[in-house]
């Protein structure tokens, strides 16, 4: 279905695809978290919600698999139960580790349905170039950005992404 979805769009939508998961992995980059809370949205203004959630689920694993195996302990990690007061480090790698298994669970059945194919998968493992172009770009600029002004770039992140989710549930 991904496949198809993108091999019938003209080639304005796959480079408006290709710009949304920059952007998205632009965020990741600058923040550490983020990537699908920004894509989905954006990739919803151009294909259909199974074509999306599709072509973010091995940019999910890959982009997150770095920092969920960070620091070691990762079974004790997954055993626990997440957002339990952690910060930092601690709170990204478990995160991190949750999207993936999850990432990892949607992409199983999601090639195990009858429109969904493995060529998908590739298509969607091959999404995380833009998206690491997009990291490599925010990960430069992180640096360069004050704390004040990157807490108010996270909420204004979450608030638009949560805005347009919410625009596209109730007008589409």
């Amino acid at each position: 279905m991904l496949i198809r979805t993108l091999y019938f769009e003209q080639a304005s939508i796959i480079a408006a695809v290709a710009c949304s998961l920059i952007v998205a992995g632009l965020l990741k980059g600058i923040i550490g978290v983020g990537m699908p809370v920004v894509a989905l949205p954006l990739l919803l203004l151009f294909i259909d919600i199974k074509s999306a959630a599709m072509l973010l689920s091995m940019p999910l694993i890959f982009s997150n698999l770095p920092q969920a195996l960070e620091g070691g302990k990762t079974g004790r990690c997954l055993m626990q139960l997440l957002a339990k007061g952690l910060r930092g480090k601690a709170f990204t790698k478990e995160a991190s580790l949750y999207l993936v298994v999850s990432a990892g669970l949607l992409a199983i059945l999601l090639t195990a349905s009858r429109q969904f194919s493995w060529l998908d998968v590739s298509v969607s493992t091959a999404a995380m170039l833009p998206i690491v172009l997009g990291m490599y770009v925010g990960q430069h600029m992180r640096d360069k950005i004050a704390p004040e002004t990157f807490e108010k770039l996270v909420l204004i992140a979450v608030i638009a992404a949560g805005a347009e989710l919410l625009r596209h549930g109730f007008f589409s």
